[in-house]
């Protein structure tokens, strides 16, 4: 049997197993596999703890790696000669902290389980410090495999993987379980979370019987971390995907559903409300959605959480929120704050430990102090603070922070102090006690550190050192005296810090503290004047730079501070800076349409056109309102771009009347492409004439369409092979993708394949070094499609991953296309019936969107018709076909007549 007894605390090896069954009866194999176990652990001079773990789980503590591993190696060995059953095991060294009758707690401990949780049935897993220690001293014939760094489900960073070899172990395992084996954007933590697994447990049941569950809660409780917990454990086993909403920057209600798409990276679509959107998106999908801080933009977050539930039967929405959604079918679940001792007249050092508010400070200080410990001298303040904080983790946080610095006993006293003062100023105890923490936090920093504090809170969603800087710098404290007052709040807890990213955030409650205070300084006005002065300066030099080739890493800027943008334009308006609002919008316009938030756009544009601008600053924003709704208003689209052009005249302007000659042509190109190539030829001379290279390209680019809807295939590719000459000496990466899209296209409507490939494999080497998801889908289209021609077998593969992408992206223009091709290529292999379903879905997409992919399914349709010998039904088909004024051009209609009169 095992032997019960403590080893020192400090560095230990913990041995984490658990039961995969694969016949067996859980309860009647738990005992036998018990009894293995714990021999083992005997033999090899570990201990078991005295509390017994969840059925079929078992852990065992041991002095180093070695005597670790071989009882992991010997149980395996004895276990997987039965292959009615096997563990699952890890091996993790790090700091273990012992009470009570040998309970072994802390972030090693949990460390172990998640790591274990990763493997399979027979593998044992080990971690990178275990495999350094053991490297040479592993048990005979054993060795370990590097498997690399996978992402564990505590939401830390990447951790590198070992796992034991042994001739007579199992191998050839599937991939590890890691939680980047989903679609998810949860974010790394940078700290642990500390008590709460019997939370994380009960809401994730909570979620599997509800659609909806609202975590509410104070300030400062933990709703976010726990939120975040939750879905990461969700993955794989409730929900394929996980996407978390963070809604604390968002100030505009309307903002939400846009919110939600931009974080699982879906696109706009025509026609179609945002909620709407989503609905499409996640109809199908087993998905978990976390919306996140809804309290200040409750109602929006509530309808659009309420809509989700209701349409999509396999999603999962957890909402933290200060509130109730007040959604039907709504379950809440409050968060605790954590445990704290009840009674500090009675403490015993051996039980401090068993609380969870305790273990957050005690961790939180170490971070802080390495070499802090509780001991017999301390333990009846550290008991102090916890109850004085009521166990608010938060408030717990930045009081341990302050350890570097003072004795746990003066931060004890000092919070006496200031409770016994602000007792009085919130008829909400939680409230009144995180108010105080807070305070007094505030009050223990210097002048220049507070005042820094309350100019950060007019960040939202984080902030880059360049900002704080021009922002935080004002009356003693210099730009370059930032760093170092912002180095301090970070140390103290109140700022965090995302090296990796290089950015820093305020929680939300600090942030609403940190704005009240500088409304009461007096400085908020001039604060935001800095802020609105600052991100106008970045916007019009990111506006400069996207038409290059910098266009990557100018996106990456804006992508991290778009609600800063958003929060600068919104108190521009709101304090009548109308003008430099006008030049912040105009300056982020590319960024929102290449991000495809065009109805946030739109909306921005005509709110800035109610105003009295200057004609020049009129024509940037009558450019970017056609823009962004080319597609999907083509009435408002022509009445902005003729309102450019204009202006252009009026003032004598030839990039404005390019610009709009260029938006006129566009519009016109669906409906009568032989009208809109004459305009598109004067946008072109007047574009050439002042050297505006962009709107060359963009007008070549259209041009070349209208020559396509128009029959003519060489114009169609000249005025490509144009555009892409003159895209390639400017250097903007998105003109060139846009026309070597065309070329590729021309290439091979003229039957050019081999010169189509090769634009086809340029266009996705472009498209994935900018990460654009629309083109690497017409990569892959265009693969198939030319594969189609030469009778390459694997062109319905390539066809298959255009549709899924184009799908997921909701690019319903392009999946038109992609469809067709799929139709002709399921009628060439004469399967009729999915040649009728891949066209019919085609022309439902294309009808909305692309009158030539209409044209063409229609004419397919009729092939499809022919075959089946239904010739009416044919001739149907071609009657729509050809009453189009594009149809009647295309080669697909002549070919379809010609087989429905051969048939007859």
């Amino acid at each position: 049997m095992a032997r019960y007894f403590a080893l020192p605390a400090g560095t230990t090896t913990f041995l984490s197993a658990d039961l995969v069954s694969s016949g067996w009866d859980l309860d009647e194999a738990v005992d036998s596999i018990e009894a293995v176990f714990g021999a083992a652990v005997g033999r090899h001079g570990g201990v078991r703890p005295a509390d017994r773990r969840d059925k079929g789980t078992m852990l065992a503590a041991f002095p180093g790696p070695s005597e670790a591993l071989a009882c992991a190696l010997d149980v395996q060995r004895q276990l997987q000669a039965n292959k009615l059953f096997c563990l699952r095991a890890a091996v993790h060294t790090g700091e273990a902290r012992v009470h009570g009758e040998i309970s072994y707690f802390g972030h090693a401990v949990a460390r172990t389980d998640r790591l274990r949780d990763l493997g399979h049935g027979g593998q044992v897993l080990v971690c990178r410090t275990s495999a350094g220690l053991v490297a040479d001293h592993l048990p005979d014939g054993a060795s370990l495999a590097d498997l690399g760094a996978h992402r564990l489900r505590d939401l830390s960073r990447p951790a590198e993987v070992y796992q034991l070899c042994h001739p007579e172990l199992a191998d050839g395992f599937r991939p590890l379980s890691s939680i980047d084996r989903y679609p998810h954007n949860l974010a790394v933590q940078l700290t642990s979370l500390v008590g709460r697994d019997a939370a994380v447990a009960e809401v994730g049941a909570l979620l599997a019987d509800h659609g909806l569950v609202t975590l509410t809660g104070s300030g400062g409780c933990g709703k976010t971390r726990l939120a975040l917990q939750v879905a990461a454990d969700a993955l794989g086993a409730r929900a394929d995907e996980a996407w978390f909403v963070d809604l604390s920057a968002v100030a505009d209600p309307g903002l939400v559903p846009g919110t939600a798409m931009a974080a699982m990276g879906a696109h706009e679509v025509d026609d179609q409300s945002h909620t709407d959107t989503l609905k499409v998106w996640l109809a199908e999908r087993a998905a978990l959605m976390v919306l996140d801080n809804c309290e200040h933009v409750l109602s929006a977050a509530a309808a659009l959480a309420e809509a989700l539930v209701r349409n999509c039967a396999r999603l999962c929405v957890l909402a933290t929120s200060r509130e109730p959604l007040g959604v039907t079918g709504e379950m809440l679940w409050r968060v605790p704050c954590l445990s704290v001792p009840e009674d500090q007249g009675r403490l015993e050092l051996g039980s401090l430990d068993a609380y969870h508010a305790v273990q957050l400070f005690a961790e939180r200080a170490r971070a802080a102090r390495p070499n802090f410990s509780i001991n017999d001298d301390n333990a009846a303040a550290v008991a102090a603070i916890c109850q004085r904080l009521d166990g608010i983790p938060l408030a717990i946080e930045l009081a341990a922070a302050r350890a570097r610095v003072m004795s746990v006993e003066r931060i004890a006293g000092a919070l006496a102090d200031r409770f016994h003062l602000l007792s009085g100023k919130s008829t909400i105890p939680r409230q009144a006690t995180l108010r105080a923490s807070l305070d007094w936090s505030y009050q223990l920093l210097s002048e220049a550190e507070r005042a820094l504090l309350c100019r950060l809170s007019v960040f939202a969603g984080g902030f880059s050192l360049d900002a704080a800087e021009h922002v935080g710098s004002a009356g003693e404290a210099g730009r370059y005296d930032v760093l170092g007052l912002l180095s301090g709040l970070v140390d103290k807890s109140l700022v965090q810090v995302d090296d990796k990213a290089e950015r820093y955030q305020l929680l939300e409650t600090i942030r609403a503290f940190g704005a009240e205070e500088l409304a009461g300084s007096g400085e908020d006005l001039a604060t935001c004047e800095r802020q609105l002065a600052f991100f106008t300066e970045l916007a019009e030099r990111a506006e400069k730079g996207m038409w290059t080739s910098a266009l990557s890493s100018w996106l990456a800027v804006l992508d991290a501070e778009q609600h800063n943008l958003r929060a600068a334009i919104d108190w521009g308006l709101a304090t009548g800076k109308v003008e430099a609002a006008a030049r912040l919008a105009c300056g982020i316009a590319q960024f929102l349409h290449v991000r495809g938030h065009r109805t946030e756009g739109q909306r921005r544009c005509e709110e800035l056109l109610a105003y009295d601008l200057a004609p020049t600053r009129r024509a940037e924003l009558c450019y970017w309102a056609a823009n962004f709704v080319s597609r999907s208003d083509l009435g408002s689209s022509l009445a902005h771009a003729e309102a450019l052009v204009k202006i252009g005249r009026e003032l004598g302007d030839g990039q404005a009347l390019a610009r709009g000659l260029e938006r006129v042509g566009s519009v016109l190109y669906c409906s009568d492409p032989e009208a809109a190539l004459g305009v598109l030829g004067e946008a072109l001379t007047t574009a050439r004439a002042v050297g505006d290279a962009v709107t060359v390209v963009n007008c070549l680019i259209c041009s070349a369409a209208a020559n396509f809807s128009l029959g003519r295939t060489r114009d169609c590719l000249r005025c490509g092979e144009e555009a892409l000459e003159v895209a390639q000496d400017l250097g903007y990466p998105r003109a060139r993708a846009t026309a070597l899209h065309t070329v590729a296209y021309g290439s091979q409507h003229c039957g050019e394949l081999d010169r189509a490939a090769v634009a086809t494999r340029a266009l996705m080497e472009l498209a994935q070094d900018l990460g654009d998801r629309d083109y690497i889908a017409v990569a892959h289209w265009f693969r198939g499609a030319q594969g189609m021609y030469t009778a390459d077998p694997s062109a319905a593969e390539s066809l298959v991953t255009a549709r899924e992408l184009a799908e997921r992206i909701h690019n319903y223009v392009d999946l038109a296309g992609i469809l067709c091709d799929q139709g002709a290529l399921a009628l060439a292999s004469g399967e009729l019936d999915r040649a009728r379903q891949f066209l019919e879905e085609a022309l439902q997409w294309a009808g909305r969107v692309e009158p030539v992919f209409a044209a063409r399914s229609r004419c397919l349709l009729a092939e499809v018709a022919v075959r089946r010998a239904e010739l009416a039904e044919a001739q149907s088909w071609l009657d729509e076909a050809v009453a189009s004024p594009l149809a009647d051009q295309l080669f697909h209609a002549t070919r379809a007549q010609a087989r429905l009169a051969r048939a007859r």
